[in-house]
């Protein structure tokens, strides 16, 4: 069972980019938004902030092939029965064998073609 959630965590995005810039720019776009967010460069330590709590989840289709992405579909099902965190997967048109995998083991996906 994922840890209880601290102030505000749980309204938080957090961000898996494939690049460093990529994730300046999309947190910049949800600051101004309102919206809290973190990035995290590392699958494993971004399956790590899930436990901690979160509002959504966003990836990149070009992120779903690391090996240790495993990691943070477990993270995802460690979450409570009532939880549905909700991802978003930013893919191109044609999807490869590994983020069709990623879908499957996901219960609250929207797919958002590539480049927005």
């Amino acid at each position: 069972m994922a840890p209880e959630s601290d102030g505000g965590n749980e309204y938080r995005v957090l961000l898996l980019p494939p690049t460093r810039r990529d994730g300046e720019v999309t947190c910049t776009l949800l600051e101004v938004a309102g919206i809290t967010s973190l990035v995290s460069q590392d699958p494993a330590a971004f399956a790590e902030q899930v436990k901690a709590g979160v509002g959504a989840i966003v990836l990149t289709d070009a992120i779903v092939a690391a090996a240790s992405i495993a990691q943070l579909a477990a993270a995802l099902d460690d979450q409570p029965s009532w939880s549905d965190v909700p991802t978003i997967l930013l893919s191109r048109t044609e999807q490869s064998a590994s983020t069709a995998r990623l879908l499957g083991t996901l219960r609250n996906v929207t797919v958002l073609e590539r480049p927005t």
